[in-house]
């Protein structure tokens, strides 16, 4: 099964926009839309590895995480939403591909997010068909569209199994090129860093030297050997248990994607006595079918893990002889052996085994403990069907819009999965969604509070920070001057604020539970002298200066102070006194007795971009520059 399925039936994987009035000629790099087999966080890297086409690998493999924000998971069929962390939403306002889910049993279908249907997606395990050829542009001029398809009609077949193994291939294409000055057959080679695993490294035969012949493998090839992880354009992209790209599917300790350990029973222990030196001896054997295995030390040492079979056939470290670390193959399985000067010895394998394996340690000096963990199926276990999340309502409350007096707040249904993770509505059935009610809240009476009156009337002035919304309808004020720095008065009163009851006033005494507010507020009025505003004044634009080719014209620019001329008027704010004007070209006629051509076959090309002023242009399309009227 292929790692990255194609989408189920016909996708126009990519749309094309074309430049203005080369519409014919130069498409722009194509826009790659996801489909059901990405998930949208991965698709959304791809948006933006499309919008950022420009930039290094190494700095594609630094975007940071990116999230589909999606409130209703069905608008991503009409256009996909993306954010990166640290920046706004971005979207390029084109929908999802066919097929990309959008709900439990949904996906788009026509810019829809719609069921299944009786048999639901059929995604075709294999590779996509060539292109079909350019459409034509949907206009002649002025900048148009241009598209091309391919359908997911091309199964990819299973390798044989005596087929060549394709990181092999790619290293091989090299036997026939000479690298500084020599041929040499090549092989990959492994023993690379975590973030050179997609570049192609190899070997040379019969040589110790290694080196990079691409920043990249091609498409498709596994990160590692032991892995499920494959290479897209030089990034090592994940590939779950369920094979799925960009899935997080994982296999438990039994083997079982999405499994939770029930099928299988994990034997642990740690081997830490010490013996002579220079002597392999027996620490655990391990029965055929391990899965999980994992062999380390505890803490680094010079002894080595040593493994055979029951028929005393070394697979690695055997017979006082010390092998490098790396990739090996035996017993039916990969085993990955790390052996660093700053770090433990370690041996680990996915399984399974086809045979029992003999662990043995060669002592060299001392053991600070090895510890090992394998896990083995149970007898007659049964695989248990994995179980359906249930999605359903839940009343989601609002807060109360007042503490006291009486307010109201709103309920609404919300989506939960299992009843304990929120989810998207498109997961729960909509014909038994709770309807959205108002609900009354805080119907306690409020605690008297004070509330305050200007003892002026001149103008009126809503309830100050400290009077209570509702008690006072308006209080009036003035202040002691009509301009510069004053100063108003107010009254304050204790007085009832519940309005189920009758408006009164209180002793102070009632009003214990806030402070009283202050009796006098200073009031700041504009200054009491005036300045006389500045501002600009324009004249009328003088006529053009040149009737083609390019002229200017001219204005007055004057501060004025009321109707005195004035040097402080805003700069930021002062008009234009220029305006090139009558830009464009001058028709140049033909002379007569002057043999006037074209020299080149892309003369028609100059005028467009407004180069017959040109010395050499205008020279060599002399033609096609007097025909135009640009």
């Amino acid at each position: 099964m292929c790692a990255s399925p194609c989408g189920p039936g016909e996708v126009p994987a990519l749309r094309v926009l074309l430049r203005p009035q080369l519409c014919p000629r130069i498409p722009v790099l194509p826009l790659l839309l996801c489909g059901p087999s990405w998930s949208r966080s991965l698709c959304c890297q791809r948006f933006l590895l499309d919008k950022d086409v420009q930039k290094t690998s190494a700095q594609v493999s630094e975007l940071p995480l990116v999230l589909v924000l999606s409130l209703h998971t069905q608008d991503i069929c009409k256009a996909l939403w993306c954010h990166r962390v640290g920046r706004k939403c971005e979207t390029k306002f084109m929908p999802a591909a066919e097929g990309t889910l959008c709900g439990q049993d949904m996906w788009c279908r026509g810019g829809q997010c719609v069921k299944y249907g009786d048999e639901g997606p059929e995604p075709t395990h294999g590779q996509w068909s060539d292109w079909s050829p350019w459409s034509p542009c949907s206009r002649t001029c002025g900048g148009g569209v241009s598209h091309r398809d391919r359908l997911c009609s091309n199964p990819n077949q299973k390798c044989p199994k005596d087929s060549v193994d394709f990181r092999t291939a790619q290293c091989a294409e090299y036997n026939s090129k000479q690298f500084r000055g020599w041929h040499y057959k090549w092989k990959p080679y492994t023993r690379v860093e975590d973030q050179d695993l997609c570049k192609l490294y190899c070997i040379a035969e019969g040589f110790d030297f290694f080196f990079s012949l691409s920043n990249k493998v091609k498409d498709g090839t596994p990160c590692s050997e032991d892995s499920r992880n494959v290479c897209i354009d030089g990034i090592c992209e994940r590939v779950g248990c369920d094979n799925i790209l960009g899935s997080d599917a994982a296999e438990d300790s039994c083997g079982v994607c999405k499994g939770n350990n029930s099928n299988c029973m994990t034997h642990r222990g740690v081997y830490n006595k010490h013996h002579h030196t220079n002597q392999y001896y027996h620490m655990i054997t391990i029965p055929s079918g391990a899965r999980s295995i994992h062999i380390y030390e505890t803490n680094i040492s010079t002894s080595y893990i040593s493994v055979r079979n029951i028929l005393k056939r070394y697979y690695l470290n055997g017979h006082w002889t010390v092998d490098w670390p790396g990739w090996y193959k035996f017993s039916g399985a990969s085993f990955d052996y790390r052996r660093s000067y700053k770090e433990p010895e370690s041996l680990t394998s996915a399984g399974p085994t086809n045979e029992t394996l003999i662990v043995e340690l060669l002592f060299q000096g001392r053991n600070p403990g090895v510890a090992w963990e394998f896990s083995l199926p149970r007898s007659g276990a049964e695989k248990k069907p994995p179980v359906q999340p249930r999605y359903t309502w839940a009343i989601m409350r609002s807060e109360c819009s007042v503490s006291c007096g009486g307010g109201h707040l709103i309920t609404k249904g919300g989506c939960y999965r299992d009843m304990s993770l929120q989810v998207n509505t498109s997961f729960c059935n909509p014909k038994t969604r709770p309807a959205t009610a108002l609900v009354s809240c805080g119907v306690s009476a409020c605690p008297p509070r004070r509330s305050t009156k200007l003892s002026l009337v001149q103008g009126c002035l809503p309830p100050s920070s400290d009077a209570i919304f509702g008690s006072v309808t308006c209080v009036l004020r003035e202040c002691s001057r009509t301009c510069g720095k004053g100063w108003r008065k107010r009254a304050v009163a204790c007085k009832n604020t519940d309005p189920s009851a009758r408006v009164q006033l209180l002793p102070n005494a009632m009003c214990v539970a806030e402070p009283k507010p202050r009796t006098h507020e200073a009031c700041l009025l504009p200054r009491c002298h005036q300045h006389k505003k500045r501002q600009w004044l324009v004249s009328a634009w003088s006529q053009c200066t040149a009737s083609c080719g390019g002229g200017v014209q001219m204005r007055t620019v004057q501060c004025l102070a009321g109707t005195q001329p004035a040097s402080d008027c805003p700069l930021h704010q002062k008009p234009e006194a220029s305006l090139a004007c009558n830009t464009h070209f001058c028709p140049i006629e033909e002379k007569k007795g002057t043999f006037c051509r074209d020299a080149f076959h892309w003369c028609s090309l100059v005028p467009q971009h407004g180069r017959c002023s040109h010395r050499f242009y205008g020279k060599q399309c002399c033609r096609a520059c007097s025909r135009s009227n640009l």
